[in-house]
């Protein structure tokens, strides 16, 4: 049991330390503009272009997600995979817990 427990930590170490990447910087000044105009999303080219029209504020173009709510596609994964769960439970774990309750109960 302790030899396979140090095998266990032995692999999750090399997986965390060995196969790590190398670590690069971009170096500054680049003279590219296209490169740098293809690093700006969508969202800042629809704020740039807000702002030359004109009559709009800077932090209208600051709208930033909830910290709290969750998206709607994740509250809809998160309740299937909760209903998976909860029913492998009901109809396997309780049925087993009930029944070594009851054995124990037997028991005493």
């Amino acid at each position: 049991m302790r030899n396979r427990l140090l095998l266990t930590l032995g692999v999750v170490l090399l997986g965390l330390v060995g196969f790590t990447g190398h670590a690069s910087a971009q170096e500054e000044g680049g003279d590219e503009p296209a490169a740098e105009e293809a690093d700006i999303s969508h969202a800042a080219h629809e704020c740039i272009e807000l702002l030359e029209e004109g009559g709009k504020d800077p932090d209208d173009c600051n709208e930033a997600p909830s910290p709290i709510l969750p998206e709607w596609n994740e509250v809809i994964w998160g309740a299937l995979s909760f209903l998976v769960v909860f029913a492998l439970l009901a109809k396997f774990g309780f049925p087993a817990m009930k029944k070594g309750l009851e054995e124990r109960a037997a028991k005493i």
